[in-house]
């Protein structure tokens, strides 16, 4: 009962979202989606592969300096 007006208040279609939201096709896919995450491992964005090593989430220059040049990002 708040979504569809506040969905309006910022210039969407809220009965389309709802409708969307309702379509059985969409728990389909969502359901489709999970199935991969949960396979991959994948659980957040954005994730970066370095190495083997998974990086989820932003993470400062150094993060994927050290995973790229090993300790020896300390010495330049």
């Amino acid at each position: 009962e708040f979504l569809i007006p506040a969905m309006k208040d910022l210039g969407l279609d809220g009965e389309a979202v709802a409708a969307c939201a309702a379509d059985p096709a969409t728990e389909t896919v969502v359901q489709a989606q999970m199935e991969e995450i949960v396979r991959t491992n994948f659980y957040g964005t954005p994730t970066v592969f370095i190495n083997g090593t998974d990086i989820v989430g932003p993470k400062p220059y150094r993060v994927y300096a050290i995973l790229l040049k090993g300790l020896f990002y300390w010495l330049f």
